[in-house]
């Protein structure tokens, strides 16, 4: 037993039990704090009678008090409070015991007057109630305490607690179920309101001076094209005022009224000034539910006039029919000065699709684009030279079952493709910080190719918050804002008050054909299993495990239908179970999507396989890194080694003579004459990639062309665009392994298996630019079909161990989308990813939750100052200032255009021409006249650069790559590889100004064989490296640039000219034609 020195019992060290020496301990404790409490209270009585006199005797506040007879500085003894947090928290308890008394009497009250729903769109009575137990249930949660009296007492709080909520639950389930056997609300069938667009068509700034009107764009544009601090705007809006003050001073020392108004009206806020100036895009600030699983959206409800947002308090998704809600919370309190206000813990912006309509036909012309795209004979049409040519708009229909184009009525009839990815806004793929962002982005398919992709004709619906991806079908979440809007622009479709081509107002109509992008993220927005599961591919019904990646029997493969995906998803979305879920999941790979929302969309047909990604990151990646063997450190293989066994002793035991038999069955074996091996993945070897790399140095290129790394296979040039890998394959490899593995006079055996290999290669690189082709026909798409299945039959046969990727199989579907929708620069993923490059490049902070914020009103302003200088309210001194405007985004947005837009997709062949000087003709220049039997000028322009067709071409002492062109010339059928050596320009004596290209064209090479021809897709032949003498030809003779790379074949000095047109056109007769239409 303790001995114990208590107070309260004065025990002097008497021996005690245990319990008793516990309650004196306790006692003492008491007693101590009591008598502290006591010290205080004297003390504070002592302070206010202190401070009363001296308020009475005419002090203030702030002077010095007397002196005090309590000693403030004595420090009171020390306590111990374990006592009094019991009573704290047994009082707090009883706050919410009576706080659950309150409601569960409220909640049997409203049960006895539930009564039942009138419509599905009810919502249930109690769902105030249910909030308020959460609320309970969290505060309940937050007391925590090992005392006996506090568990004991919260363990009482806690099964009230339950029984409430039991019974809410249990209320809940069964309203749901008596809505689910209430008929559906039928939906309006005619546009119940106008949406008011007058705001678009309103003049800009409309009595202001110019000077102002430019003043305040040039801010906006430095603000938001160039990101210029709010600094540097002020110091910039201040110099300007002073440059214009000094101007209006500099004719005298008065001013005119005029001018006196023109300075008062004078921006000072560069803030306030571009406020004024831009339209801001109208959007919704969601809540989204901060649980990693779940993240569904919450839209804001407003109280009356007020414009402070109100979000739910807590989240009541569902993951299962009739399941528990999920209950996690969407808010938390901020406060604004004094104003306490609930804002989301994590957001999502997304902007109105309405608004981005009414954006495009408040732009002048953009509106008879659009109704014109779609204006054209339903028949079958070949070539196909965009999207509305293919099959699939071709038996598109509308809602009423006519065609769906705007000639089918009056009404506006548009059709769009999304994308949907994922990106690291921080950039920084190789190493660093890992953050996960996905982007929701709109294309309106039926603007014309050079307008189609810019960025501000794009439409940004949101930005994904990271930080990491949403996993599973809690992608479905974000989409759903889009496909509300999506749903109601198809039936009943919505009516504009005003457009520029309709002023008394249009009904227009939208329809969602396309859904573009990566696999992954593909299979995310589909609702479909991921491409390395049992259900890998999501347009034919084959299995990994029967008949797995490996079979190319393509026409035996069976296609899924629309109608079956739809019957899947149903069985999914109506399991009563997680179990059940997964379940019904791995019989079809099948979950849910938002987009079957959208009763015209095809889930199989509409959700394509992007070629930029399977084609150039995929395929050639694939192929020319991890077969070829374009890596890093080559392989070299080391001597055979030959191990002898001698005969194994008879008598060992049977598990020791298996083990002997297959060591002996290990021993390497190498066809005959063999110098090296060819596996997969080693077939390049360092001497070949010496000669590769030469040959990337010594190619001659156009600079529209993308730049590929002079070091490739080096760890230095980082991660390859697939731009880079487009060109490295389609132009780059594929030179340099017909010259490598085909211009070779060698017959040994290695090389025999090179010269497969590169057969096989080719295969793949001519199915590539067939599919890539401007223009497509039904022999393109078979053609293309015909190389991708000798590719991929012919990988099998020369790397037996080699298994083929998911890529590979989606490749094959891609001859079904050449059929459906047309040449695939019409609708592939390369302005979405551009897209994000752009996202990237805008200034944040780098914080999660802020930065997805920042680069979506970045993207909005940027997208709504481009599109100012189209609308009719545009001030007419800022439209004259279209070319500088032009000029800075062409510079920003290098070659945004000129990867997806060639000369053979211009209507018009224009040509411009820049600068030069008068000067007289050179001797051989008049000479060139003299044989084209053209007068010769006495002077002329001699310019260095012309554009034809939106591309530069230019002089061979300026530019060697931009001056090599493809010419129609003479006889000769197909197009001549020729040098651009002086361009002409010159008024006749008949008055017109006249244009010529003095070129010299390369000569027929006299060769036995030419190993290019055997390659008609590549577009490439041997040329002598010899130039005849100096043609005139007209601009309207220039077909396109061409890839030149010098070599010596057979003894003579040759060049190869490979045709960068990127347009063959196939017919049913399988002759090729190559268009040079451009």
């Amino acid at each position: 037993m303790p001995a114990c020195y208590c107070e309260f019992a004065r025990c002097d060290g008497a021996k005690v039990s245990v319990a008793a020496f516990n309650r004196h301990k306790r006692e003492d404790k008491i007693t101590l704090f009591q008598s502290a409490v006591n010290l205080t209270e004297q003390i504070a009585r002592h302070q206010e009678d202190t401070i009363n006199a001296h308020l009475a005797s005419g002090g203030r506040l702030g002077d010095n008090l007397p002196n005090q007879d309590v000693r403030p500085r004595d420090r009171p003894p020390r306590l111990e409070t374990y006592q009094h947090m019991v009573h704290s928290r047994l009082h707090h308890l009883s706050i919410i015991e009576k706080e659950v008394g309150t409601l569960s009497d409220s909640v049997e009250l409203g049960l006895l007057t539930l009564g039942a729903p009138k419509s599905r769109e009810d919502v249930f009575p109690l769902s105030e109630s249910s909030a308020a137990a959460r609320d309970i249930s969290s505060k309940l949660s937050s007391i925590a305490g090992r005392s006996p009296e506090v568990q004991e007492a919260k363990k009482s709080v806690s099964e009230q607690l339950f029984a409430l909520m039991h019974k809410l639950r249990e209320a809940k389930t069964c309203w749901k179920e008596m809505q689910s056997k209430l008929p559906a609300t039928p939906r309006l069938r005619t546009p119940s309101t106008v949406y008011d667009t007058n705001s678009r068509s309103a003049p800009i700034l409309p009595n202001s001076d110019p000077i102002i009107q430019v003043t305040i764009f040039t801010m906006a544009v430095l603000q938001v094209t160039l990101h210029l601090s709010r600094r540097g705007c002020r110091f910039l809006l201040g110099m300007i005022g002073l440059i214009v003050q000094l101007a209006l001073l500099r004719n005298g020392s008065s001013l005119s009224v005029q001018d006196q108004k023109l300075l008062s009206d004078f921006p000072k806020d560069p803030e306030t000034a571009v406020k004024h100036f831009l339209r801001n895009s109208k959007e919704v600030i969601y809540a989204v539910c901060p649980k990693f699983s779940c993240q569904k959206l919450y839209a804001p409800s407003f109280y009356a006039s007020s414009p402070v947002p109100l979000y739910p308090a807590y989240c009541s998704h569902c993951k299962v029919k009739n399941g528990d809600s999920c209950g996690t919370r969407l808010t938390r309190p901020r406060f604004f000065g004094d104003v306490k206000v609930e804002v989301p813990i994590k957001r999502f912006i997304g902007f109105s699709f309405k608004d981005y309509i009414a954006s495009l036909t408040s732009r002048v012309g953009f509106e008879e684009y659009m109704d014109q795209a779609s204006a054209f004979d339903a028949r079958d049409q070949t070539p196909m030279r965009d999207f509305f040519n293919g099959k699939f708009f071709r038996d598109f229909l509308g809602p009423d079952g006519k065609p769906f184009r705007s000639t089918s009525g009056p009404e506006g009839r548009y059709c769009f493709s999304l994308g949907f990815d994922f990106f690291n806004p921080l950039s920084n793929k190789q190493s660093g910080k890992k953050v996960s962002c996905g982007v929701i982005s709109l294309v309106c398919l039926n603007l014309p190719i050079h307008l189609r992709y810019k960025p501000e004709n794009m439409f940004l619906a949101g930005i994904i918050p990271g930080p990491k991806e949403p996993p599973l079908d809690a992608s479905n979440h974000y989409l759903t804002p889009i496909v509300d809007e999506l749903v109601e622009f198809w039936k009943p479709g919505v009516r504009f008050s005003q457009t520029v081509k309709c002023p008394e107002g249009r009904l227009i109509m939208c329809a969602l054909i396309l859904v573009i992008c990566d696999l992954p993220a593909a299979r995310k927005i589909s609702g479909f299993a991921s491409y390395n599961s049992e259900h890998f591919c999501n347009v034919c019904c084959c299995r990994l495990s029967k008949p797995g990646l490996q079979n190319t029997d393509f026409f035996h493969w069976e296609i899924r239908t629309d109608e079956e995906y739809r019957n899947a998803m149903e069985e999914y979305d109506t399991a009563l179970t997680d179990e059940s879920k997964e379940e019904k999941f791995r019989k079809n790979g099948i979950r849910c999507s938002e987009l079957r929302r959208l009763t015209y969309f095809d889930m199989v047909n509409s959700v394509v396989v992007d070629p930029a990604h399977n084609h150039f990151l995929g395929l050639i990646n694939e192929h020319f890194t991890n077969i070829l063997g374009l890596r890093v450190k080559p392989f070299r293989e080391g001597p055979t080694i030959e191990i002898k066994f001698s005969d194994a002793t008879q008598n060992l035991p049977n598990n020791t003579m298996k083990g002997i038999e297959r060591r002996e069955a290990q021993n390497e074996t190498r066809e005959p004459g063999a110098t090296t091996s060819t596996l997969c993945g080693h077939v390049l070897q360092p001497n070949e990639m010496e000669a590769i790399h030469m040959d990337l140095q010594q190619l001659l290129t156009p600079s529209w062309m993308t730049s590929v790394p002079l070091n490739l296979g080096q760890a230095s040039h980082g991660k390859l665009k697939a731009d880079q890998w487009r060109a490295l394959g389609t132009t780059h490899l594929a030179i340099a392994l017909i010259r490598l593995w085909s211009l070779t006079t060698a017959n040994d055996e290695r090389s025999r298996k090179c010269y497969e290999v590169m057969k096989v290669t080719l295969s793949l690189i001519s199915a590539i630019i067939l599919a890539t082709s401007h223009e497509v026909s039904t022999a393109n798409a078979d053609a293309y079909l015909d190389h991708m299945l000798d590719y991929l039959n012919g990988i099998k046969r020369l790397f037996p161990g080699y298994k083929l990727k998911p890529n590979h199989h989606m490749a094959l579907h891609i001859h079904r989308y050449l059929i459906l929708f047309g040449p695939v620069h019409t609708w592939w993923a390369f302005p979405f990813e551009r897209l994000v490059g752009s996202l990237q490049r805008i200034p944040n902070n780098g914080k999660v939750g802020d930065m997805e914020d920042t680069m979506a009103y970045g993207y909005a302003r940027m997208s709504n100052l481009q599109t100012l200088l189209s609308t009719s309210g545009c001030p007419e001194i800022i439209q004259n200032s279209r070319p500088l405007f032009e000029a800075l985004f062409c510079s920003q947005l290098r070659d945004r255009v000129q990867t997806i837009v060639r000369p053979e997709m211009l209507s018009n062949r224009k040509a411009e021409v820049a600068g030069g000087t008068q000067r007289s003709l050179p001797p051989d220049l008049r000479f060139a006249f003299t044989r084209s039997n053209i007068e010769p000028p006495l002077r002329a322009l001699l310019p260095s650069t012309i554009v034809i067709s939106g591309l530069i071409y230019t002089t061979s002492n300026k530019h060697s790559g931009n001056s090599c062109a493809m010419i129609t010339y003479g006889d000769s059928p197909e197009p001549i590889p020729a040098q651009v050596v002086y361009i002409v320009r010159f008024r006749s004596s008949a008055g017109p100004l006249l244009t010529y290209l003095a070129i010299r064209c390369h000569k027929t090479a006299f060769v036995t064989r030419d190993p290019y021809l055997c390659f008609p897709a590549l577009k490439a032949q041997l040329w002598s490296a010899c130039l005849s003498d100096l043609e005139l030809v007209s601009p309207s003779q220039v077909v396109c640039h061409y890839a030149c790379l010098p070599l010596n074949f057979e003894g003579q000095e040759l060049v190869v000219a490979m045709s960068l047109s990127r347009t063959i056109i196939l017919y049913c007769d399988e002759e090729e034609n190559v268009n040079s239409d451009e």
